[in-house]
């Protein structure tokens, strides 16, 4: 990977050439031919290989969504302030610096922090980066919008993070929180993180104990998943009013249930037939009970949606959609 496809990357996305680098990580090495373009880029790679990077980088793009949503929801204010928790990269705060807001984020990781500010630079922005943990103590400041996009199933007290968001919010403020669908077929499949299968509704222990046997790492930074309306129901708590926005492209309805039924139980016959499982009796026994209930619970509410006996949106948000952002509003 070259400097000069690097540069493309960061004028592409509007990254820091060093988030680029950070954020990619390892991926850099598939890289090894000069970009001047994103169409150069892409005769370059396998197509998913191609569709992962460029999703992987787009983080503007996916900031400005969210900052669209709230502007619908607070409407024009004067000198507004957003907090993002676990920025990250920064891609969020460009978006709303881009739409004016006065830009303030969390961010544990030191790294990431750095990088942050690197990358509000390069885009002429900057913003004050807290090291805060919202689940031990709260931020003395009020923010017009509070975002916490694919963070929360990340903190050792989700609950308790939420109940800060009250006290986060100016009156009429919103917040936007990101999370999986851990009840999705599509994340039973491929969990959004680590790409592995039955990760999403195995028990937390189960889930982590599957990771590091099956990828071999130590690493794994989930520490549970919780459905979307439990969620829901903790914004709507806190904040008074919570309601479900899905923003991505994914339309499918009830007739792709059968081939992600028969995909799931082809990846759970593969699963439980690793020999790596085999050596650990309990472990498999746990992932074998964790996925008759799954199973059971998907066919029974696909039954009751085929006769009618459930609404099919209701079904569709709870097993094919993917994620959503969870929307809340402080009354005034």
């Amino acid at each position: 990977m070259t400097e000069l496809t690097i540069s493309t990357l960061a004028q592409q996305f509007r990254l820091h050439p060093d988030a680029v680098q950070f954020f990619l990580g390892a991926r850099l090495a598939q890289l090894k031919n000069d970009a001047k373009s994103l169409s150069d880029l892409r005769e370059t790679m396998p197509a998913p290989l191609f569709h992962q990077i460029t999703y992987n980088l787009d983080h503007v793009r996916r900031g400005k969504i969210l900052c669209d949503i709230a502007l619908t929801k607070i409407g024009k204010r004067d000198n507004p302030k957003v907090l993002d928790i676990g920025c990250g990269i920064g891609g969020t705060l460009v978006a709303f610096g881009d739409a004016g807001f006065t830009l303030c984020g969390i961010e544990l990781s030191e790294s990431r922090a750095e990088i942050c500010k690197k990358n509000l630079g390069f885009n002429n922005y900057s913003a004050d980066i807290y090291d805060v943990d919202l689940c031990v103590q709260g931020l003395d400041e009020k923010f017009d919008v509070v975002v916490c996009n694919s963070v929360i199933e990340h903190v050792n007290d989700p609950a308790a993070m939420i109940r800060t968001f009250k006290d986060l919010l100016t009156p009429g403020g919103v917040v936007i929180m990101g999370v999986a669908n851990c009840e999705a077929l599509g994340n039973a499949l491929s969990d959004p993180h680590y790409g592995m299968f039955g990760l999403t509704y195995t028990p937390p222990g189960v889930a982590e104990a599957l990771y590091r046997l099956l990828n071999g790492s130590q690493s794994y930074s989930v520490t549970e998943w919780k459905t979307i309306e439990w969620y829901r129901r903790q914004i709507e708590r806190s904040v008074g009013f919570a309601e479900l926005v899905y923003i991505d492209s994914d339309n499918r309805d009830l007739s792709a249930v059968p081939s992600l039924l028969k995909r799931l139980g082809d990846s759970f016959e593969s699963a439980v037939k690793n020999e790596k499982l085999d050596r650990t009796p309990d472990l498999k026994n746990d992932l074998i009970s964790a996925t008759a209930e799954y199973m059971g619970d998907v066919c029974h509410n696909y039954a009751s949606a085929v006769a009618s006996n459930l609404p099919p949106d209701i079904f569709i948000d709870r097993y094919i959609r993917k994620s959503f952002q969870i929307v809340g509003s402080l009354k005034d």
